[in-house]
């Protein structure tokens, strides 16, 4: 909850955005992870490990075409 909350009070806040990412990959939260990578990649597309983050759950979910595209 925490993490969140510093994600609404700054979206640009990477610390907390790569933090709560590992924690949804952890806990095995597919959705949630691609979701809050996914928007912090349209805001910081310079950010390449999210990217590399949000392929690699993509090609564990079957998605090696939308991987390719993402990097």
């Amino acid at each position: 909850a925490m993490l969140q909350s510093l994600l609404q009070a700054n979206a640009r806040n990477v610390a907390a955005r790569q933090a709560l990412a590992g924690a949804y990959v952890g806990q095995r939260r597919w959705d949630e992870a691609l979701a809050l990578l996914g928007q912090g990649l349209a805001l910081m597309p310079e950010q390449a490990t999210w990217a590399m983050s949000v392929a690699r759950i993509q090609v564990e979910r079957g998605q090696a075409a939308e991987a390719w595209a993402t990097l």
